[in-house]
């Protein structure tokens, strides 16, 4: 697909036709690094009578508009079809859907997150998991479970250096810290400082570029999430939610009476949730960044790691009040004795404190390619359970297998997340026969990793490219330092676990030569943060604060004295600071306005609302409206 939409399939699927009920999709796009749901929802409610109505939210249909490759009548289909603003979801469906009923609301991209939450809870409330920005905020989901009493990470949140080094000069010794964005997806400006000045360089770097597209809530821009460092057996647990039946295996019960969270919701009807994968991920350092993904492996909830985490992970459910829909939660065995972060004491029987979350994905799929591995190993996939939800398929949710233990995989399997150690343009592919002659190899797949390069599918059974084949290379590789930039996939399939386990130990021996660049490449990149935020990283935020002060400029009068005769209302300054910029901005404003009465003292938190009003809006008109509903109608002047 060369496309991250497709708008021929969404406009010819209910030619002809009048639907009496549809499912809304937000960012119809392949969200994911790999992603069917669009597709493969397409085409079950293309054979059930149903419409599928796209909507783009306002980040996402920005950056796809902004890209040289989308067509003057794409980004006009796009502008079309924008969401409507917060409490106007109503009036939008009367008019654009015609009286069909919406069975659900399913969205595509990390983006459209909160779009696609609002609109479901105001247009199939029956199926909705009502409104927490705790679901997409990593600090407000681990202090909502910290609340529900379950462990969580220790953190703090910081909107300038002082704070952010208070926080980190009270963590134990040797230091180590994860710095990161409050919201964001694939390990994006993801930094683990060992030393107080690494952590200012990690912390600035993520203030200077904004690492989610979806900057409609507060304290997205202007603040820094810092974090103790988990050490331990990372996992990842995917669920499938539907209200009514219950179904998990026998160790959630074990866990259900010790958990607070658990107990409060006694009183209310408890939710379904289905545990579809289970899996161990391989990540470490690699190319001076500190989370690559290097695999992921299908195992059975089988053991007393696996059942708690999973005891776990179903508790984090019902603490961020999730009811319906897929979930993709990473999660922490914490090795060790050290006392919880939340107070509680470590496991005593097990030696650890036991898992704690790193973070869930609450509305989405796991990134990787796993529909293949599924099926193969589990014998049923995240896509089948949503479907079965989205078309309230009865028989096909009871025919779903409870979390497997290992006794009922069919296979074993892992997933190889290739690494790539060099950037530039691609001259040669290395090492395939020796890939094509590992027993477990099940399929390759190459990636470019830079936008509109090509891409290299290979599936064993139709023979692995031959590195002879350079005209079909990707463009351009780049070094890999994060999901984004992951140099491709090999699936491994075998009866027998120790051949896997010899395969994936081979691949990885062989990833660090297994592409060449040409000569006039960087053959390395030593730091990650330079490669990936080198564009515009010096202008980026002065050129957006100096928009957004444009407009607010047009809409107060900068400087322009109120007519003989016309009544005074009473002002009040305010200063307006933006990130990473020296400069603060005087505002004078009403002392009713809502900046007045919201943003009196947190000069960061005003500049940040400024840069929010004009990039949520459509265009400059609606970015005007925004900043007249913000700072009202007086004068701003620079400091």
């Amino acid at each position: 697909m060369t496309r991250a939409w497709l708008f021929s399939i969404l406009s010819a699927a209910t030619a002809g036709r009048s639907p009496s009920r549809c499912v809304i999709y937000v960012d119809p796009c392949q969200g994911d690094v790999h992603d069917d749901r669009l597709t493969l929802i397409q085409e079950a409610c293309e054979s059930a009578g149903v419409e599928v109505v796209p909507v783009w939210s306002a980040g996402y249909a920005r950056m796809i508009c902004s890209r040289s490759s989308t067509t003057t009548e794409e980004a006009d289909d796009i502008r079309a079809k924008l969401e409507p603003s917060f409490g106007e979801e109503a009036s939008w469906a009367a008019d654009r859907l015609q009286g069909m009923h919406v069975l659900d609301v399913v969205c595509g991209s990390d983006a459209g997150l909160a779009c696609s939450e609002r609109m479901l809870n105001a247009l199939a409330p029956e199926r909705s998991n009502g409104l927490l920005r705790a679901r997409r905020d990593k600090f407000l989901m681990n202090e909502a479970l910290r609340a529900r009493g379950l462990d969580a990470v220790r953190q703090a949140v910081a909107s300038s250096w002082p704070e952010a080094s208070a926080f980190v000069t009270s963590l134990p010794q040797p230091l180590a810290v994860v710095v990161k964005p409050r919201r964001g997806s694939a390990s994006l400006r993801v930094g683990l400082a060992r030393s107080i000045d690494e952590a200012a360089r990690c912390f600035e770097r993520v203030l200077e570029l904004p690492s989610t597209l979806d900057e409609s809530e507060e304290g997205l821009v202007s603040t820094v999430l810092l974090q103790e460092y988990l050490q331990g057996e990372e996992w990842i647990v995917d669920t499938m939610s539907r209200d009514g039946e219950h179904k998990v295996t026998r160790g959630m019960n074990a866990m259900a009476p010790d958990l607070p969270c658990m107990q409060v919701l006694t009183t209310a009807p408890i939710p379904s949730a289905q545990v579809l994968a289970l899996w161990r991920y391989d990540k470490g350092e690699a190319n001076g960044a500190p989370f690559c993904y290097f695999g992921a492996e299908p195992v059975g909830c089988t053991g007393a790691h696996a059942r708690r985490v999973v005891d776990y992970a179903l508790a984090v459910l019902d603490a961020l009040q999730w009811r319906w829909g897929p979930v993709h939660m990473e999660v922490m065995w914490v090795s060790g004795t050290a006392k919880a972060a939340s107070g509680a004491e470590a496991d005593e029987t097990e030696g650890a404190r036991g898992p704690v979350l790193i973070e869930a994905n609450m509305g989405r799929h796991n990134g990787l390619e796993f529909k293949l591995l599924c099926e193969v190993v589990y014998g049923c996939t995240m896509y089948e359970a949503q479907l079965a939800v989205l078309m309230g398929d009865e028989a096909a949710w009871a025919a779903l297998p409870a979390v497997p233990d290992d006794a009922t995989l069919r296979c074993a399997g892992r997933l190889v997340t290739l690494v790539a150690s060099v950037s530039g343009a691609l001259t040669a592919i290395n090492h395939m026969d020796a890939i094509e002659a590992l027993e477990s190899v099940a399929s390759v797949q190459l990636e470019a990793n830079e936008p509109g390069d090509q891409v290299i599918a290979a599936i064993i059974s139709l023979q692995l490219l031959p590195s002879s084949a350079s005209d079909r290379f990707p463009h351009q590789v780049k070094c890999t330092i994060d999901l984004n930039t992951c140099a491709g996939q090999i699936i491994l399939l075998h009866a027998d676990r120790a051949v896997i386990e010899r395969d994936y130990q081979t691949l990885r021996a062989l990833q660090p030569t297994l592409f060449e660049v040409a000569a006039d490449a960087d053959a390395r990149v030593s730091d990650p943060g330079e490669a990936a935020d080198a564009v515009a990283r010096s202008t980026r935020r002065r050129l957006e604060a100096e928009e957004a002060l444009r407009i607010a400029r047009a809409v107060v009068g900068a400087c322009t004295p109120l007519p003989p005769g016309a009544p005074t209302r009473p002002l009040r300054v305010l200063v307006a600071r933006f990130p990473l910029l020296e400069e603060d901005f005087e505002l004078s404003v009403p002392a009713s306005s809502r900046a007045a009465c919201e943003y009196a003292e947190l000069p960061r938190e005003l500049g940040d609302a400024l840069l929010r009003a004009v990039r949520t809006a459509k265009d400059e008109p609606d970015a005007m409206r925004n900043c007249e509903a913000l700072v009202g109608t007086v004068g701003i002047v620079q400091m």
